[in-house]
């Protein structure tokens, strides 16, 4: 009978520790999800830069990205 009223006392503080990782492990969670949402961010806004700048790109009918390749010597072997 002895053993069953120390087993509750042994378990307090693997219960206490094992609270306190877990509370730990949240805070780290909610820490790396607040930086995902910060980088998910990041990267909406390089997307509309890329959008825009393409936008502009192809926009311009004298830009370089409607240019033909130009003329290039023949290399054929004799």
């Amino acid at each position: 009978m002895a053993a069953a009223l120390a087993l509750p006392a042994c378990q307090d503080p693997r219960l206490a520790r094992l609270e306190a990782v877990q509370q730990q492990q949240a805070h780290e969670l909610a820490r790396l999800r607040q930086q995902l949402a910060e980088r998910e961010e990041e990267v909406q806004q390089l997307e509309t830069c890329v959008d825009d700048l393409e936008s502009t790109v192809y926009a311009d009918e004298d830009s370089a990205a409607y240019d033909e390749e130009p003329d290039r010597p023949s290399t054929t072997l004799l």
